[in-house]
């Protein structure tokens, strides 16, 4: 006794019909309601909506479990609520089952259970996703900047030989009596008015739909229809890949029988002692020494393919000071190069080892640099109440935690004055303003100075 006779009589049938009955009458009305049948709009918008009622009632009653499933419940097994779909509403009425039926022509989709049926293919059967090798690979910045090949080895199945891929001695595997040869079961709990379906793989088979006996097994595989040896290839690097970034070789994963998988490597970046990369452009520390600092310095900054880069200043040079040289970043793979970014530290000699008569020469002449500086140092002394500091050096690792923090802080300020600034127009500039506000030119020039990185 079945629930209810909906798709029965969507195919004017009787829930008794047999297969070949559902086809002929499917495919007798098929043809009378073809859309193409019925060139007049309103005529083929009614068209249209019959036509997809009878291919989604073939699909349910051409398979067995889910003809069962519907004889059982009828209706009620599209009111899964959890899936889009409201109790009592006409599946119809929606433009379609409240579940993907995964195309129409012929027998190509599983449609009719709220649930995802992950992958299945004709009648049920399961459709199994490619098993692609995804594997990472450790690479160092210059071996990206100078796009070498890097040997790269895996593991590779390969269907066997000696059975053909079947894994078993004749070559003629059993179907699995627990799934039907469907690698999936199907379980229906029904409490109530309420329909709980689900869908796992099956046990007996591992999803495979086929079973081997133990004696029957392949003596090269045992029984697993494949093998698998270490392979080794040459992965080509681009310039510009970044790390996380993903190549797909394919047809270079698992040799199966009837199809070859994908090998997707993942760009592991490693850090380089000297440069570092944000994205297509290049930062570097140079040091220099204070009399480089104060009247310029030529200097060779040796690149990463080798080449050797000539970097010159005829002024002075500030603390932390950062100068660009333009192209000679990173080129990424729109074939366009980032720029090269030169930080500047300074390291101050060791005065203690001069002459003391010499240190005192060398101080009174960059005091004329500051005569102001050194008329407030000379009152400090006479000041009163002045609170006695005592300071002490942080270590390197800790001053470098510092310098970072400090940095952080100022960008955010300097953001939140740009936001102040925006909302407040009228706000008249002064020569702070113009300081915190500067461009990204201004910032490469250094306020309009010379350009003193050469190449």
């Amino acid at each position: 006794m079945v629930k209810d006779t909906i798709l029965y009589d969507t195919l004017e049938i009787t829930p008794d019909a047999s297969e070949a009955q559902i086809k002929k009458s499917y495919n007798k009305l098929s043809k009378i309601w073809h859309p193409d049948k019925h060139p007049e709009p309103k005529d083929k918008e009614v068209a249209t909506k019959k036509f997809q009622e009878i291919n989604k009632a073939k699909e349910v009653l051409l398979d067995k479990e889910k003809r069962d499933l519907y004889d059982q419940v009828g209706m009620d097994m599209f009111k899964a609520e959890a899936q889009g779909g409201h109790p009592g509403q006409n599946p119809f009425d929606m433009g379609g089952f409240p579940f993907n039926m995964g195309g129409m022509g012929g027998m190509g989709g599983m449609g009719g259970f709220p649930f995802n049926m992950g992958g299945m293919g004709p009648m049920g059967q399961r459709n199994r996703q490619p098993e692609d090798i995804v594997e990472p690979i450790n690479v160092t910045l210059e071996q990206i900047y100078n796009e070498q090949s890097v040997d790269f080895s895996y593991k590779q199945k390969n269907y066997c030989v000696k059975c053909d891929g079947e894994g078993s001695k004749d070559g003629k595997p059993l179907k699995c009596q627990h799934c039907d040869g469907k690698g999936v079961k199907v379980q229906v709990v029904r409490m109530g008015s309420m329909i709980q379906q689900s869908i796992g793989e099956c046990h007996g088979c591992k999803g495979k739909g086929k079973v081997i006996d133990e004696a029957n097994k392949c003596d090269c595989c045992s029984g697993k229809g494949y093998t698998t040896k270490d392979k080794t290839i040459q992965i080509p690097l681009k310039s510009g890949l970044m790390n996380g970034y993903k190549m797909t070789l394919e047809g270079k994963g698992h040799q199966f029988k009837n199809t070859k998988t994908n090998l997707i490597i993942v760009i592991n970046e490693e850090s380089n002692k000297v440069f570092k990369r944000y994205e297509d452009d290049l930062f570097v520390d140079v040091e220099l020494k204070l009399y480089q600092a104060l009247f310029g310095f030529e200097k060779v900054l040796t690149h990463m393919d080798g080449r050797k880069l000539h970097i010159s200043c005829s002024g002075k040079t500030d603390f932390n000071m950062v100068r660009k040289i333009s192209g000679e970043g990173i080129k990424n793979l729109k074939n366009t190069k980032g720029d090269l970014y030169i930080k500047f530290h300074i390291v101050l000699p060791n005065f203690a080892s001069l002459p003391t008569e010499t240190k005192s020469q060398l101080k009174s002449l960059l005091q004329t640099f500051d005569k102001n500086e050194v008329q407030n140092e000379s009152q400090i002394s006479k000041t009163q109440n002045l609170t006695k500091t005592i300071m002490m050096d942080c270590k390197a690792e800790q001053a470098e935690q510092i310098n970072q923090l400090f940095e952080s802080l100022k960008n955010t300020q300097h953001k939140q004055f740009k936001k102040t600034r925006k909302n407040k127009p009228n706000m008249n500039a002064d020569s702070s303003d113009s300081e915190i506000d500067m461009d990204d030119d201004n910032h490469d020039n250094h306020g309009g100075g010379p350009q003193c990185v050469q190449q």
